[in-house]
This record gives structure tokens, C-alpha cells and sequence, in this order.
């Protein structure tokens, strides 16, 4: 039947003190997997945390001393994006120089 899918494009990590950066790319996997599924009739909800927060970063601890930053929604914030009573979420990966 026809559900509403929310498809969730995590914030943006990267290693503080990494001599790589590259800012965040275009979803384009997540477009793809929506496209899909709207052809088959399914209601798509795209949460996509660093387009929609992109001037928010914040530095979060990891293990040990080491010291991600985070650039886009919270995860708080992208959970109150999707419905009560959801039944399937999707999820993307990052792409491997966002890391």
C-alpha cells in the first residue's frame, strides 16, 4: 500500500583538525531512492540535515580526545521531522571524502 517514507540524509561529520575538506555534496542517492519510490505511489518526506541546517556546525567528542564537527540538523531535530507511528525510515550513507 501507499505509505509515507521519510528519507533522512544525516548531518555532515568530518574530523576536526583533518587537512581534507570538502563541504557537503548534493544528495543525489537520496534523490534517486525518492524518485523511485514517488513511481510507485509511496508519499516521500525528505530530511535532508546539512541543506537544511548548513550554517549550523557544532563539535561533538568522540572516542578518546578525538573531536568530530557536525554541520547540519541535530539529531533531535530530524526525529521531530518525522511523523508518530512511522513504519519504514530511510537512511543514506555519507559519501567517503565527507569523512
Amino acid at each position: 500500500g501507499r505509505r509515507e517514507v521519510p528519507l533522512v540524509r544525516p548531518p555532515w561529520t568530518t574530523l576536526r583538525g583533518s587537512i581534507c575538506f570538502i563541504p557537503p555534496t548534493p544528495p543525489v542517492g537520496i534523490a534517486y531512492i525518492a524518485a523511485a519510490l514517488r513511481e510507485t505511489g509511496h508519499v516521500v518526506q525528505m530530511i535532508d540535515a546539512p541543506s537544511e541546517a548548513i550554517e549550523f556546525a557544532e563539535d561533538v567528542k568522540i572516542a578518546g580526545d578525538r573531536t568530530v564537527r557536525r554541520i547540519g540538523l541535530r539529531p533531535a531535530e530530524m526525529i521531530e521531522r518525522i511523523e508518530p507511528g512511522t513504519k519504514m525510515i530511510g537512511i543514506t550513507n555519507m559519501f567517503v571524502q565527507e569523512w
